[in-house]
C-alpha cells in the first residue's frame, strides 16, 4: 500500500502543495481565470486545465525517471543542455517571488488568527521552512502527504457546509447560465503558470520505477491537484456577481456562512498550506 501511494499518489499530492497557494487558496486565482468567463464556463475551463496538467505531468515524470533526475537542475541540464542555466535564473527568481507572496499572506493569516504583528507571522513561517527543508525529502514527503490530506478535509468539509447554507444560491446562477463552452486562452494560462512549479516537484518522482507508473502518476496528478479547487469554485458561485469584485473571495464566503470556529480551523488549514509551497521551492 505504502509502495502504491509513493508511486501513484505522492507526485500529485506534492504538486498540489505546491501549486495551492498560487493557484486557488484565496479564489481570487479562480474568478480572475475562470469565473470572469462566466460561471459554468468556469468549471469547464477548470476540466480544461486539469487534463493539460496531467498531459504535461505525465510527460514530466516519465523524463524524469528515464534521465534519473530527481531535481530542477539534473533535469533542466537533461532537456536544455547548456542553456539549463536560464533555468536556474528564472526559477530562483520566481522562488524569491513566492516567498515573498507567501510570506505576506502567512503574515497577514497569523495576525487575524493570534492578534500579532504580521512579520510575527512571516517569521513562523520562513522558521518552520527552514526546520523542514533542513531534514530533507523523507520528513517533507511525511509532512506533504499528511497536510493534503488535511487540506482535502477542509475542502470537503467547506464544500458540504457552504452548500446546506448557500446551496440554492449555487443552483440559481448555474441555471442563469447560458454559455458552457471553456476559455480555451485562459485555461492554458491557468495551466501554464502553475506548471512553472512542476520541478519544485521532482524529489517526489523517485519513488516510480516504471513508465506505467511515471504515466499513471501524471494523469492522477491533475485531478488530485485541482478537485478541491472545483469545489472551492462551485460554492464561490453562491457569491456571483459580487464575489468578481472581493479582493479576497475567501474571507467574503466565510463571513457569508458565519462560522467562526470552522474559519479560524480553515485560516490554519491554509496557513499551514503556504509553508508547504515554501518548503517545495526551496527543497
Amino acid at each position: 500500500m505504502n509502495n502504491f501511494f509513493n508511486r501513484y499518489l505522492l507526485p500529485g499530492f506534492i504538486f498540489q502543495s505546491v501549486i495551492i497557494s498560487g493557484g486557488y487558496s484565496t479564489g481570487r486565482e479562480l474568478v480572475e481565470f475562470f469565473m470572469k468567463a462566466g460561471p459554468v464556463r468556469g468549471l469547464t475551463g477548470m476540466i480544461v486545465a486539469m487534463l493539460l496538467w496531467s498531459l504535461i505531468l505525465a510527460l514530466t515524470f516519465e523524463y524524469a525517471r528515464i534521465h534519473r533526475a530527481y531535481d530542477y537542475r539534473t533535469f533542466f541540464r537533461a532537456l536544455l543542455g547548456k542553456a539549463w542555466v536560464l533555468f536556474e535564473v528564472s526559477f530562483i527568481a520566481i522562488t524569491m517571488l513566492v516567498l515573498a507572496v507567501i510570506g505576506a499572506a502567512d503574515g497577514v493569516i497569523f495576525s487575524e488568527m493570534a492578534n500579532t504583528p504580521q512579520h510575527a507571522g512571516t517569521v513562523t513561517m520562513m522558521i518552520c521552512i527552514g526546520i523542514l527543508a533542513f531534514y530533507g525529502t523523507p520528513l517533507i514527503e511525511k509532512i506533504m502527504s499528511f497536510w493534503s490530506l488535511v487540506l482535502y478535509a477542509a475542502y470537503i468539509s467547506l464544500f458540504v457546509i457552504a452548500i446546506q447554507t448557500l446551496g440554492r444560491d449555487v443552483a440559481l446562477t448555474i441555471e442563469q447560465t447560458t454559455i458552457i463552452e471553456p476559455d480555451w486562452l485562459d485555461s492554458l494560462k491557468y495551466a501554464g503558470i502553475n506548471l512553472a512549479a512542476a520541478p519544485a516537484v521532482l524529489f517526489g518522482v523517485k519513488h516510480i520505477q516504471r513508465r506505467r507508473e511515471s504515466i499513471c502518476a501524471g494523469v492522477l496528478a491533475g485531478p488530485i491537484a485541482i478537485i478541491p479547487g472545483l469545489l472551492f469554485y462551485t460554492i464561490l458561485l453562491s457569491q456571483y456577481p459580487q464575489v468578481l469584485d472581493q479582493q479576497v473571495p475567501l474571507i467574503s464566503l466565510l463571513g457569508a456562512l458565519d462560522i467562526s470556529v470552522f474559519g479560524l480551523l480553515f485560516k490554519i488549514v491554509i496557513f499551514g498550506t503556504y509553508i508547504e509551497t515554501g518548503v517545495a521551492m526551496v527543497h
